[in-house]
């Protein structure tokens, strides 16, 4: 496949992901994963398509196998966190969204993606440090304000929490 037909099949199959038409993507990558002329990001969409289809132990394999063939780009990371969380791996989530973030650390989804994985376990310190990041990354976006709120008032901190709650809400 060359490089123009990649990018035309490429901008098709996220087409057809904004859409919500997860079969039509995979029908649409299914032939270039298949004879291995796929590249990186569009095994990662086929990915997604199967992963929404409910297929999602394939789908995983498929993002999985990609980030693998790009080891480095914090989209295809994030789509590996997303998976792994779509599938209850919340620590192997941990890690492909401290991945992307080491690629792109400030962007702010990247940082809300890895906030809502910690909120899953009881690191309550990483928690706080991660909103309190995006809080800044993304001053005018109260849920990180709200969440560290709800951390406050988890450790006994009411007046803290209390300030939080009306930052969030100004």
């Amino acid at each position: 496949m060359n490089e123009l037909t990649g990018a035309a099949l490429q901008a098709e199959a996220i087409a057809h992901l904004q859409r919500g038409e997860h079969a039509a993507c995979w029908a649409l990558c299914r032939p270039a994963v298949e004879d291995g002329s796929a590249d990186a990001m569009l095994v990662n969409l086929a990915g997604m398509a199967r992963f929404h289809t409910g297929e999602k132990k394939a789908g995983l394999a498929l993002i999985e196998k990609a980030a693998t063939m790009a080891p480095d780009n914090p989209d295809i990371l994030g789509n590996l966190g997303n998976a792994r969380l779509g599938q209850n791996d919340v620590d192997g989530a941990i890690d492909a969204y401290r991945r992307a973030i080491d690629r792109r650390g400030n962007e702010p989804s990247a940082w809300r993606n890895l906030a809502a994985a910690l909120i899953r376990t009881d690191r309550q310190g990483e928690l706080r440090t991660c909103l309190e990041r995006l809080s800044k990354l993304a001053p005018k976006d109260p849920w990180p304000l709200v969440r560290l709120a709800i951390v406050a008032e988890a450790q006994d901190r009411a007046a803290e929490a209390i300030v939080l709650y009306r930052s969030a809400i100004a």
